[in-house]
């Protein structure tokens, strides 16, 4: 039978979660309900254009997430409209696509403090039609991660991050102590 009402280890498994999540039940609500200090570009135009697009956004995901950091979605829209105020660092995961006035938000983001990193090649090199753009002078120096796998990018993202604004934690396998994959 399919049913987990019938696989006494599962109903077991189960209970000893609940029971956890009882007792670290603040703990738990403190990690749901703290706020993200990552977000990652969400950019409709790169995901048309851009063929490495949505593995950049996967891969960026997945090194963010498993370097113990909470991450969010940030859209155009968001960003037009100024709701990225309280973010410290906005990730473009291969965002060669950026429309004229998400691009304008991202640069007055970065006037009020906030930090930009690029991911991978091209990052906001052309508008939603395609049409290049003429990047500012300091956006070369912008930092930059090389994309590829997955752990590389989490080496390379974490160093960036580590400032007063993000605490990072490291998440260690048991046995071996070497970083959580």
């Amino acid at each position: 039978n399919d049913s987990v009402y019938f696989r006494p280890a599962l109903i077991h498994g189960g209970g000893k979660a609940i029971l956890d999540l009882n007792r670290l039940g603040n703990e738990v609500a403190a990690i749901n309900s703290s706020s993200a200090r990552v977000a990652l570009l969400y950019s409709q135009p790169s995901l048309i254009w851009q063929d490495g697009y949505g593995q950049a956004v996967k891969s960026l995901y997945t090194a963010l997430d498993l370097s113990g950091q909470k991450v969010r979605f940030v859209s155009e829209r968001q960003l037009t409209e100024g709701r990225v105020s309280k973010i410290p660092f906005i990730i473009l995961p291969r965002a060669t696509h950026i429309s004229d006035g998400a691009f304008a938000a991202l640069q007055k983001y970065q006037s009020l403090g906030g930090k930009i990193i690029l991911a991978g090649d091209e990052c906001a090199a052309f508008d939603e039609y395609h049409q290049a753009r003429k990047l500012p002078d300091d956006f070369d120096k912008l930092p930059k991660i090389t994309l590829g796998d997955d752990r590389a990018v989490a080496k390379q993202i974490r160093p960036m991050l580590a400032s007063p604004f993000v605490k990072m934690t490291t998440l260690s396998a048991v046995a071996s102590n070497d970083p959580a994959w």
